[in-house]
């Protein structure tokens, strides 16, 4: 038999050495504020959207 006959065992430092370089995955929750505040965001943002379309239309229809 040549020398790659057989896996070489793999150090436990390995396994300890990528997760400290690449972490482990960590699960994303959120609290109800931070719900409630991106929910909020959510709102502000698409009202903004709406203010700037019908202000478009408006800009349109007063000048044809």
């Amino acid at each position: 038999m040549g020398k790659g006959s057989q896996q070489r065992p793999t150090a436990k430092s390995y396994q300890d050495n990528y997760d400290k370089i690449f972490g482990k995955q960590k699960e994303m929750v959120m609290s109800e504020k931070e719900l409630l505040l991106s929910e909020n965001l959510r709102l502000r943002i698409e009202n903004e959207a709406l203010k700037v379309e019908v202000d478009r239309l408006n800009q349109y229809y007063r000048n044809r």
